[in-house]
């Protein structure tokens, strides 16, 4: 809304939806666009179900918004309704809606989201359904959504780094958890020969905080 300049939206109220039974919808209540994210996952309490014709009873909340946005959408208005996998393949009430959304409606894309998109709120795989009520669906056009390129970049190189990071922590002796990691004994050997080879004396290990206190003379 805000990107549409409606910084202080007026008229909204916190109440559900789905308790107004689905008869009492008429013409008034229709509208031209319904961008909408239902709930999905979870389940109404009781009696809501009964606010619905006997074909569409359920609990599964994102089944009965599914129905009520077809019948809220005028002739020629236009849907946008993120819903999870298992509308699109579920048996039941989401087997009766998809056919009625089919009927009644040109559903003309489906977008598959990433996974994880809504992470880390729910791992449920999603979906955006667009479709324009008034004609029914001939062709539906899919497209999978991936990550943006750079962001799967940054992913792996993150992971790569939280992995050498885990390696070097976990191998006991370590210096540096860097690819290039050496055991502290030989980095101590090494110092030490280069030392001697200065004519000095390498010094003593911290072990607390894997520093050396370097060369000094030889008395």
């Amino acid at each position: 809304m805000i990107l549409h300049g409606i910084d202080t939206p007026l008229g909204i109220r916190h109440d559900n939806t789905l308790a107004t039974p689905y008869r009492d919808y008429g013409d008034k209540d229709r509208v031209p666009v319904i961008a909408t994210n239902p709930p999905f996952g979870g389940m109404e309490e009781d009696g809501i179900e009964n606010n619905f014709p006997s074909h569409l009873r359920t609990r599964e909340t994102a089944d009965l918004f599914m129905a009520l946005i077809i019948k809220l959408l005028r002739t020629g208005g236009r849907a946008a309704v993120v819903l999870p996998d298992g509308f699109l393949f579920g048996e039941g009430v989401k087997r009766t809606l998809k056919q009625q959304l089919l009927e009644e409606c040109n559903l003309h894309t489906i977008v598959r989201m990433p996974n994880g998109v809504f992470a880390p709120y729910t791992s449920i795989k999603t979906n955006i359904l667009f479709f324009k009520k008034g004609t029914p669906t001939k062709q539906v056009w899919f497209y999978e959504h991936p990550y943006p390129a750079t962001l799967v970049q940054v992913d792996r190189l993150v992971g790569h780094g939280l992995r050498l990071l885990t390696a070097a922590r976990a191998r006991d002796g370590t210096a540096t958890a860097s690819s290039g990691a050496i055991p502290l004994q030989q980095h101590h050997a090494q110092r030490e020969h280069q030392c001697k080879q200065a004519g000095g004396k390498h010094g003593e290990h911290e072990p607390e905080t894997e520093r050396h206190i370097g060369c000094r003379p030889s008395p």
